[in-house]
């Protein structure tokens, strides 16, 4: 790991002690998992057989190469490997996003009228965000850091960066079957440990240039039964061209449980696009 840290007892070494001695336990990405892991939750609950739901609202704002908002709901279903994430507008011309993967093979609602590069497309693309159960972070129960070895991935330490005015972990994150054009990185609160970000860069045919930048953002982490989840999460599509277009959803989960699989059959919600 070529992360290495020392300081000098400077004023200015002083001011960024704190931050410092956290950010050291990225060294060792077995200890650094570890503590991520215990950020969510006891192994005992992490690991056990629950449904996980969230439903809420989801707002959708166009800030570049056209202007636009709207408003909509979102739900989220999560289960074992099974992941399900819906944003319904139904606005005509855009009723939203889903995003589906049932252990074996992924879904992506098709929502282009135009069929112009969007992010359902991307997501097509690169349904290997679906299946190595990175999309929708912790939301995950597929989430890739609950088992890394199974997954045959690799976590690499990069930097601490400053990211909206916070100090976060970068770390770069290689599937198994990793796609040349595809970058990952995920960020994680060097206090907490928690899981708060995900970039996602589609370098393009060549790899060199980032042609298109896709990123999900986490916060308001609350407690339910055990574990910590986000219960706000952004998300925003930002092609590399000038003049595309720049979207922005929010997506707010107001009605989160947590069920016993037992007691979650038959009771799943219905998230399918009608």
């Amino acid at each position: 790991m070529r992360y290495r840290l020392f300081c000098q007892l400077t004023g200015v070494a002083l001011a960024v002690l704190s931050l410092v001695c956290v950010a050291s336990a990225g060294d060792d990405p077995a200890d650094f998992v570890t503590k991520h892991l215990d950020s969510i939750g006891t192994p005992e609950t992490r690991l056990a057989n629950t449904l996980r739901t969230g439903k809420g609202t989801a707002t959708l704002d166009v800030v570049s190469g056209g202007a636009g908002h709207m408003q909509g709901t979102s739900m989220v279903a999560s289960l074992g490997k099974q992941f399900n994430f819906l944003m319904y507008f139904n606005a005509g011309t855009y009723n939203g996003e889903q995003f589906k993967f049932d252990g074996k093979k992924t879904l992506i609602a098709d929502n282009s009228v135009d069929r112009r590069e969007n992010l359902a497309s991307f997501m097509y693309r690169h349904d290997v965000i679906l299946k190595e159960g990175l999309w929708g972070g912790v939301w995950n129960s597929g989430w890739p850091l609950n088992d890394l070895k199974a997954k045959n991935a690799e976590l690499k330490f990069e930097r601490t960066k400053k990211v909206d005015g916070k100090q976060l972990l970068e770390y770069l994150y290689r599937p198994k079957h990793s796609e040349r054009e595809l970058v990952i990185h995920l960020f994680f609160d060097p206090e907490t440990y928690r899981h708060v970000r995900t970039e996602y860069d589609d370098r393009g045919t060549y790899g060199e240039l980032v042609a298109l930048s896709v990123t999900e953002k986490f916060s308001d982490f609350r407690d339910e039964k055990g574990l910590m989840l986000a219960h706000s999460w952004a998300i925003s599509y930002e092609p590399g061209q000038v003049g595309t277009s720049i979207m922005n959803w929010k997506v707010e989960l107001n009605d989160v449980r947590v069920t016993t699989a037992s007691a979650a059959v038959g009771a799943a919600p219905n998230t399918e696009k009608k």
